[in-house]
């Protein structure tokens, strides 16, 4: 006869495949990510040195400073996503310290993130209104003419995803947490 498999027991299975399933969720945003702000990175690069030469021969553009500035927004806000994903943001890390346990250290570490989550959550939900208003009242930019909506969807988008990385980090360490349970009842079992 086989013995019924205890409700938590499937919670914790179907917890590792999800965990499984937003490991590899975050790891295709991270190469992304990556990947936009390599290109920014470059793109704005040549942007300013093409604006540097233009100086010099006393052609200067009009369009680049404000061209790398926004790419510069974008930078920032994408950069964001890849420092949550690593866990490498400034942080007081003093509540920890006084906490005892790897598992006090985790809830207090999930704490902390909930509160970072419900940060980024916020941001983007306002950000929905604010890119709403700018794309049916267009305000256009200086120097390019373009609608400031493009320079403000990258905040709000780069708040949408590091609310998804804050999502997959909360998961990860709820299911790092039962796995201290189940090696604690392998040793006391």
């Amino acid at each position: 006869t086989q013995v019924p498999e205890i409700p938590l027991r499937k919670v914790e299975r179907h917890l590792k495949s999800i965990n499984n399933a937003l490991s590899k969720v975050d790891n295709v945003l991270l190469k992304i990510e990556k990947t936009i702000c390599g290109v920014l990175i470059v793109v704005m690069a040549c942007i300013i040195f093409l604006q540097i030469i233009c100086r010099m021969l006393k052609f200067p553009l009009d369009w680049s400073e404000e061209l790398s500035r926004f790419m510069f927004i974008w930078l920032i806000y994408i950069s964001v996503c890849i420092a949550t994903q690593k866990e490498s943001h400034l942080c007081c890390d003093i509540l920890p310290i006084l906490v005892r346990g790897a598992k006090g250290r985790l809830i207090i570490k999930i704490i902390s993130n909930i509160f970072c989550l419900c940060f980024f959550i916020f941001v983007a939900y306002w950000g929905v209104d604010v890119l709403y208003n700018l794309f049916i009242r267009p305000q256009l930019s200086a120097a390019m003419h373009v609608n400031m909506f493009w320079a403000y969807l990258g905040t709000y988008l780069g708040a949408a995803m590091a609310a998804i990385h804050y999502i997959i980090l909360i998961f990860r360490e709820i299911g790092e947490i039962i796995d201290m349970n189940d090696q604690k009842g392998a040793i006391e079992g």
